[in-house]
């Protein structure tokens, strides 16, 4: 096994940003998470720090099952809301699969803008772990202008799973899709300069290309990025249970396995959120 995999938290061990994280949670009315949780934390933050991933991540929330309040302190975050804004999830909505929206009127705004926490360059990408299949509403991302300038990844919409990156709302154009609607397990979508991509993996499925694209040059919204939505206090609610969500710089696909990875073993290692 990768010794990255099989890291022990020992003495003096626990990164600084774990740290952090563990004081934040309980500054936003949290217990302290426990050993176990902070232990599988720390082995997935060393283990993207051990590569080229960590520098891309702009916002990283790991839904862990600790609390409410746990579940939505971001462990990574670049001007998000601390914790992640809630709009009425109450505490039996989480558990060690993750936490579910309800179609409804349940969301949670990250305060994370496109337009400031990405440049011109268009390196963008968002990544989320489902744990079940979704048969309502927006997963993740934010949109403007009646969708014609979105930045989104939904994992049910109708048949089909959608990546859009800048887009003026036709395929082709900042739009990627794969015909796997209400999909359950990691999905990540990336856009690496103008070049898109959408990747897939599970226990049941190796890591996988499932969609590719050329997206066109365009605004990036300047709206918040809501989560179980992408229209905030609007419509769209989504009833999906999320493990895991980031929002990053684009992933090349070596790059996007690796995260899977990490995260497949952080959440094997919390018991729960993972397929």
């Amino acid at each position: 096994m990768n010794s990255i995999f099989s890291q022990q938290i020992v003495a003096g061990n626990v990164s600084p940003v774990v740290t952090d994280w563990v004081n934040r949670v309980q500054k936003n009315g949290g217990t302290k998470p426990s050993q176990n949780t902070i232990s599988a934390v720390n082995n997935f933050y060393h283990n993207i720090a051990s590569t080229t991933i960590l520098g891309k991540m702009k916002s990283v929330n790991c839904f862990v099952p600790d609390s409410l309040s746990a579940s939505l302190t971001p462990l990574i975050k670049s001007g998000d809301n601390d914790p992640w804004t809630n709009i009425n999830f109450v505490a039996s909505d989480l558990t060690i699969n993750g936490l579910q929206g309800n179609a409804s009127n349940k969301y949670l705004n990250t305060g994370l803008l496109p337009t400031t926490i990405f440049s011109d360059d268009l390196y963008a990408g968002i990544t989320i772990y489902s744990t079940n299949a979704a048969t309502n509403g927006h997963t993740i991302g934010t949109n403007t202008n009646g969708y014609n300038n979105s930045f989104l990844l939904l994992n049910s919409q109708g048949s089909f799973c959608y990546f859009e990156s800048w887009n003026a709302f036709t395929v082709g154009s900042g739009v990627i899709t794969a015909p796997t609607g209400s999909y359950q397990g990691y999905l990540s979508g990336n856009r690496v300069s103008s070049s898109m991509a959408m990747y897939m993996a599970k226990s049941t499925l190796p890591h996988v290309q499932v969609a590719s694209g050329t997206g066109l040059t365009s605004t990036r919204p300047n709206a918040s990025i809501g989560v179980f939505t992408t229209s905030l206090g609007a419509t769209d609610y989504s009833n999906d249970r999320l493990s895991f969500a980031a929002v990053h710089l684009g992933l090349t696909q070596p790059e996007s396995s690796m995260l899977f990875n990490f995260i497949q073993s952080f959440r094997q290692q919390i018991g729960g959120g993972y397929i």
